[in-house]
C-alpha cells in the first residue's frame, strides 16, 4: 500500500512539474514606497512563445493579459487565487491551449513592432499637419 501511495504521489509531482514548466507565472509586488514594475517583457516573450501566463495585476500587465481569455490575473499577494489558477491550468489542457493560442495571437497583433511603428507615424503625421496648418 505504501508503495502505491508513493507512486501516486510521485506521479502527481511529475505531472505538476511538467505542467508548471509549460506556463509562465509572473508575480510582481508593489514596494512599501509605491514602486512597481510595469509591463514585464518576460510576459510578452512567454506569450509570444505560446506559454499560458498567470500574473498579478499591475500597471500595463492587463494590456497584455486579458483575464480568463489569454491568461489569468490575480490581485497582488492573493496566493489563493494564484494557486487556484495554477491548478486550473494543470487540470485543463484545453484551457492551456486556448490561453497559448490567444495569448500568442494578441502579442502578434497588439505588440507588433512594425504595426505599432506605422500607427505611431500616423499619429505624428496628424500632429504635424495640425501644427503646420496653424
Amino acid at each position: 500500500m505504501r508503495d502505491i501511495l508513493f507512486n501516486q504521489h510521485i506521479g502527481f509531482i511529475q505531472k505538476l512539474t511538467d505542467c508548471v514548466s509549460c506556463l509562465k507565472i509572473s508575480i510582481t509586488i508593489t514596494t512599501a514606497t509605491g514602486e512597481s514594475e510595469g509591463l514585464s517583457i518576460v510576459i510578452l516573450e512567454a506569450q509570444a512563445m505560446g506559454l499560458p501566463v498567470i500574473s498579478s495585476i499591475h500597471p500595463d500587465i492587463p494590456e497584455a493579459i486579458i483575464h480568463e481569455e489569454t491568461g489569468f490575473l490575480a490581485q497582488e499577494k492573493d496566493w489563493e487565487s494564484l494557486a487556484k489558477y495554477i491548478l486550473t491550468l494543470f487540470e485543463n489542457m484545453e484551457l492551456r491551449e486556448k490561453f497559448s493560442t490567444l495569448g500568442r495571437r494578441r502579442i502578434k497583433t497588439e505588440f507588433n513592432l512594425k504595426l505599432n511603428a506605422v500607427k505611431l507615424e500616423e499619429i505624428y503625421d496628424n500632429i504635424s499637419i495640425r501644427y503646420d496648418s496653424n
